[in-house]
C-alpha cells in the first residue's frame, strides 16, 4: 500500500490498496459521499461499486471528504478516521480510496464537479451514490441532478436507496447519537460491526500498572470524540493475530485528576509493550458511568468487578 498525492484534485490524497490499482490511469466505477463509519447503507454502495468495476474490468474507487463534518453545522463529530475507513473499504472490495479536503470542491458548479472530477480528473465511467447524495454549491445538487449530467458526459450513474431498520433510515448521524448516549449495541446493528477506532498507544503514568491492571492509553483526537465517558466491554486487536477481550474506560480518569480525554484499555490476558504502535479498539457493550473514585485501592476493586462483568456479557 502507497500514500501520495494524486495529482488529480486540489487538496487530495490517495490510498492504494494494492500496489497496481492507478497504473496507467485506468477507468472507474467511484463511489461518492463521506462514508463515515461505513454503514449497512455504505456498504450497499462499497458492494455495488465493487461488482460493477469487476464486471466491466475497472477500478473499484471511492471518492470521499475530510473536513465535511466542520462544514455542515449540527452534524457533530467523526465516527471513523482515515485509518478505520481504509479497513473497511479493502474490506468490501475497493481498491482505491481518494480523500479529498471538502472546502475545496464544496462551492463547485454541479456540473464543473461532474466534468472536471468526475469524468476527467477520476475518468470515472460510472459513479455510485445513495438516493440521499448532495452535492455542489450550497448543497444545490442531489442524485437526480447528478444522473442527468453523468448521461449527459456518456457515463452511468448508480442510485441505491437508503437501508432502512425498526423503521428508521440507517445514516452517520443517528449512529452518533447512539454512541454519544452509551449505545454501542443499537450502533452496531446499524453499522453492521462495532464502532472501533486505531490509534497509536501512548505513554501513561502507569497508574494501572501499580495496581495490578496495566493498560493502554490512547488519546481521542477532537473530532473523534463521540463517546459517552465510562467503562465499556470492549475488544482490542494490537496485530499480533489474536483479538482480545479487555474494559476501556474512556474519559477524563477523575480519580487520578485527569484532565484530557483518553480511552484507557485493560487487555485480558496480554503482556507486552504497545507504545507507538496502532491497536484497534471494538466497543462491545456500555458497562457503567465514568465516576471518581475516594482512591486507588476502590479503582482496583471495581476494575476487577469491570473484568467480570465484561466477561460475563460475552458468554
Amino acid at each position: 500500500m502507497t500514500r501520495d498525492e494524486t495529482g488529480y484534485l486540489p487538496d487530495s490524497r490517495l490510498i492504494l490498496f494494492d500496489g497496481t490499482a492507478n497504473a496507467g490511469r485506468k477507468p472507474r466505477a467511484v463511489a461518492v459521499g463521506l462514508f463515515d463509519g461505513v454503514h449497512l447503507g455504505h456498504q450497499d454502495i462499497l458492494k455495488a461499486t465493487a461488482a460493477l468495476a469487476e464486471h466491466r474490468g475497472w477500478v473499484p474507487t471511492v471518492l470521499t471528504f475530510s473536513a465535511l463534518l466542520a462544514e455542515k453545522p449540527g452534524c457533530g463529530k467523526a465516527i471513523f478516521g482515515p485509518e478505520e475507513k481504509k479497513e473497511w473499504m479493502s474490506a468490501f472490495g475497493i481498491r482505491e480510496m481518494i480523500t479529498e479536503s471538502f472546502p475545496a470542491v464544496k462551492d463547485m458548479d454541479c456540473g464543473l464537479f461532474v466534468k472536471r472530477i468526475l469524468t476527467e480528473a477520476l475518468t470515472a465511467e460510472a459513479v455510485i451514490v445513495g438516493d440521499d447524495f448532495r452535492f455542489g454549491r450550497g448543497r444545490s445538487g442531489d442524485a437526480v441532478v447528478l444522473k442527468t449530467l453523468m448521461k449527459a458526459n456518456g457515463k452511468e450513474c448508480v442510485v441505491l436507496p437508503s437501508r432502512v431498520l425498526d423503521g428508521e433510515k440507517i445514516s452517520s448521524s443517528s449512529i452518533r447519537r447512539l454512541l454519544e448516549s452509551g449505545r454501542p449495541e443499537e450502533a452496531a446493528r446499524r453499522m453492521g460491526h462495532p464502532a472501533s477506532w486505531i490509534l497509536p498507544v501512548e505513554s501513561g503514568e502507569r497508574i494501572g500498572r501499580s495496581i495490578g491492571y496495566p493498560t493502554i492509553n490512547q488519546r481521542l483526537p477532537e473530532e473523534r470524540q463521540i463517546y459517552r465517558y465510562g467503562v465499556y466491554a470492549v475488544t482490542a486487536e494490537p496485530g499480533d493475530g489474536i483479538r482480545y477481550s479487555g474494559v476501556c474506560n474512556v474519559g477524563i480518569k477523575p480519580t487520578v485528576g485527569g484532565t484530557v480525554p483518553l480511552a484507557e484499555t485493560y487487555l485480558h490476558g496480554f503482556s507486552g509493550d504497545l507504545y507507538g504502535k496502532n491497536v484497534k479498539i471494538s466497543l462491545l457493550r456500555f458497562l457503567r458511568p465514568e465516576i471518581a473514585f475516594p482512591g486507588l485501592a476502590e479503582l482496583k476493586e471495581q476494575i476487577a468487578k469491570d473484568i467480570i462483568a465484561a466477561a460475563e456479557g460475552t458468554e
